[in-house]
């Protein structure tokens, strides 16, 4: 378990370094507020990918909306495609 100290010095190390520990024996020292745990995962959270969506949104033809051609609404077509903006021909 990754842990660091609290307050003081814990043997070597200064608060806010973190370093490895058993658990067992970090419990313990978590329990009597010299260390605190830092970061800890669960093994089913180490072994989930990471899920990050998309930043920026595309149509169905791959383009990504743009405020100077696209409507504001960000609203799409029925075929999919961004709505062009009143007076903006078609690119």
């Amino acid at each position: 378990m990754k842990v660091t100290p609290v307050k003081r010095k814990f043997g070597r190390y200064l608060p806010g370094e973190e370093f490895e520990m058993p658990d067992r024996a970090a419990r313990i020292f978590i329990n009597a507020k010299k260390l605190e745990q830092v970061g800890y995962q669960t093994r089913a959270l180490q072994a989930a990918p990471l899920e990050v969506p998309p930043s920026i949104e595309v149509d169905s033809a791959g383009m990504a909306w743009d405020a100077m051609l696209h409507s504001s609404t960000k609203l799409k077509n029925s075929d999919g495609t961004w709505r062009k903006k009143p007076g903006r021909a078609a690119a």
